[in-house]
This record gives C-alpha cells, sequence and structure tokens, in this order.
C-alpha cells in the first residue's frame, strides 16, 4: 500500500535531491488515475529503480512519457516511454533531507 524509498542520483534536482525520502502509494486505483505532472517510481529493465515526473501520457496506449529536471538525466528523452506496468507507485509524500546543505 505504501512505502518509503530513499532517493538516489539526482535526476530531479532541485526539487528532490540524493538522500531524500518519497513516500509512494501502490494502490491501483491511485495509479489508474495518473496525470501529468505526478512523481511516479518505477523499475527500468536497464536503468533499475527511477523516479521521474511523468510530462505526458498517451492516450491510446496508456504509455508515460518521463522526465528528469536535471539536464542530465536518463529519462524518455534516453530510452522512450515506459508501459504502466513497470510502475511501482506514485510518489505522495516528499521529505527533504534534513541533512541537505542549504544554498
Amino acid at each position: 500500500m505504501f512505502k518509503i524509498i530513499k532517493v538516489k542520483g539526482n535526476s530531479l534536482t532541485p526539487e528532490y535531491d540524493q538522500g531524500d525520502y518519497v513516500i509512494v502509494t501502490t494502490l491501483s486505483f491511485v495509479l489508474r488515475a495518473l496525470k501529468s505532472g505526478d512523481i511516479v517510481v518505477f523499475n527500468h529493465p536497464v536503468y533499475g529503480t527511477m523516479i521521474k515526473r511523468i510530462q505526458s501520457i498517451d492516450p491510446q496506449t496508456r504509455e508515460l512519457f518521463v522526465i528528469g529536471t536535471h539536464p542530465q538525466s536518463t529519462d524518455s528523452r534516453t530510452f522512450g516511454t515506459i508501459p504502466q506496468s513497470w510502475l511501482f507507485g506514485k510518489v505522495l509524500w516528499h521529505i527533504p533531507n534534513p541533512n541537505r546543505s542549504k544554498s
């Protein structure tokens, strides 16, 4: 139902940094109501567990185009759309790392 996941990498910086935590829901009814802008966690067969923002959803195939905000993010611009079956869950809550350096 819910799981806490530690963010690794800097794909969604500056909003989500390495060491932050997210609370993810795996409830199917929540995942069916996905929309552009949602943050999702999924398992990519090559890149492993990833966290990205949904940029768009294909209305016919329901495949997701996901992106990171970091300029060097590996995302759908690299590997194409992803099927919803790869989703682990949708981020409901973001918990910043309290040790994050403040600029």
